[in-house]
């Protein structure tokens, strides 16, 4: 829903949640590092290794499920003119237009 149509109590809530949500971040020292610019194209490993995750629930129009450890994977990337072969972290995944956005975490 859009915001101008929610009702103060709504928007109230909202920005309550998200409040602590953001001192949460900031008491475990989650708060973002700071972001560079990044034109690159990007390799991506396929993990041959099957997965086991437990269902969370379905739909007809997909499902919801848990791991147990993070969705890990390798990417391959240019960088200021060198090359970066990292282990990464699937953090999230947003779509936006007919593109998805994949946040990716570091964890080598």
């Amino acid at each position: 829903m859009d915001d101008y149509k929610k009702t103060k109590i709504q928007l109230i809530r909202e920005l309550t949640i998200l409040r602590e949500r953001i001192a949460t971040i900031e008491h475990i020292g989650l708060a973002r590092p700071p972001r560079v610019e990044f034109d690159a194209k990007i390799k991506i490993q396929n993990i041959s290794d099957t997965i086991d995750a437990q269902g969370i629930n379905l739909s007809k129009g997909g499902l919801c499920f848990e791991l147990d450890e993070p969705l890990k994977f390798n990417v391959r990337f240019e960088f200021e003119e060198e090359v970066h072969n990292r282990q990464v972290e699937l953090i999230w995944v947003r779509k936006f237009g007919d593109k998805y956005r994949c946040g990716l975490k570091f964890s080598d």
